[in-house]
């Protein structure tokens, strides 16, 4: 019965073990906070990207309203040049015609 561990072998080997667990418990602590630092929980993720996403849709849907609003805008500048253009047209229109005419019929 040689082969069998004596009591005190038994004991250096049962603190080893102990030793070893002793470690892989300070890295799985050390890895758990550096996972907890690292990574974000899912449904921390997906609320943060709903969020997003809803704000997305927010600056989307006004920018459609400005691009709409200015189109506007650009219409109605277009007509009131195009009104002041033909006021202009029309008004030096009857200027020559009144001077054509108070000149033919002057002479």
């Amino acid at each position: 019965m040689v082969d069998e561990p004596t009591i005190g072998e038994a004991m250096r080997r049962l603190d080893a073990v102990s030793k070893q667990m002793e470690i892989l418990a300070r890295q799985m602590a050390e890895d758990r906070r550096d996972f907890a630092s690292t990574y974000v929980r899912y449904d921390l993720y997906e609320s943060r990207h709903l969020s997003l996403d809803r704000r997305v849709t927010i600056i989307e849907t006004d920018n459609e309203t400005r691009e709409k609003d200015e189109i506007n805008r650009r219409r109605q500048y277009t007509v009131i040049v195009v009104s002041v253009a033909l006021t202009a047209v029309g008004s030096l229109l009857v200027s020559l015609v009144t001077l054509l005419a108070g000149g033919v019929l002057g002479k």
